[in-house]
């Protein structure tokens, strides 16, 4: 007998699949928070600047 895939099999992958799309955006927006941050730091010095 072969088991049948109701709406709450579908609801409960697409929660999985939702799950990791938003942590992939998350850890894409953190790691781009942080080069920012990053390129920020390098015009602190004045002697630098002209």
């Amino acid at each position: 007998m072969r088991k049948v895939c109701n709406n709450y099999c579908r609801k409960k992958a697409g929660v999985g699949v939702l799950k990791t799309l938003v942590t992939a955006i998350g850890a894409g927006l953190g790691a781009w928070g942080v080069i920012n941050q990053m390129e920020g730091y390098g015009n602190d010095n004045r002697a630098t600047r002209s």
